[in-house]
């Protein structure tokens, strides 16, 4: 202490959330409170099992994908219970052969199958076909 002043204490502030009623509130408090605080993200886990806890979601069947496709995430934005975006195949592009630059010789590249863009049938398909005179 420097000529009889008293040094002030620094204030203890801590950050975090905590379930009030049906909503996360998230702010800064003095550290002396016993309610412990919790991440934003544990927040509304907790949340949402509290308020999901009698929830009964529609059942959604899960499914395979075709070769050329993958199963999406479904999307539980925060607040609900239940999905609003249910997961489901998309054409994964990234495997589709391109038409073929080069043929055994006497053929060349022919389309055979024209993609849709829907799982299954995404992509087209070439082959190299005899050429006629």
């Amino acid at each position: 202490m420097k000529g009889g002043e008293e040094e002030e204490e620094e204030e203890c502030v801590e950050w975090g959330c905590q379930v009030q009623g049906h909503r996360c509130v998230c702010e800064e408090r003095e550290c002396e409170s016993h309610t412990p605080l919790l991440s934003e993200d544990a927040c509304y886990d907790t949340l949402k099992k509290v308020l999901c806890n009698n929830v009964i979601c529609p059942e959604v069947r899960t499914q395979s994908c075709p070769a050329d496709s993958f199963l999406t995430h479904s999307f539980t934005p925060p607040g609900h219970c239940c999905p609003l975006v249910v997961a489901q195949c998309t054409c994964n592009f990234q495997l589709c052969s391109p038409e073929p630059t080069s043929c055994p010789e006497d053929t060349r590249p022919q389309l055979v199958a024209k993609g849709d863009g829907h799982p299954g049938t995404c992509c087209h398909r070439y082959e190299c076909v005899r050429e006629e005179d």
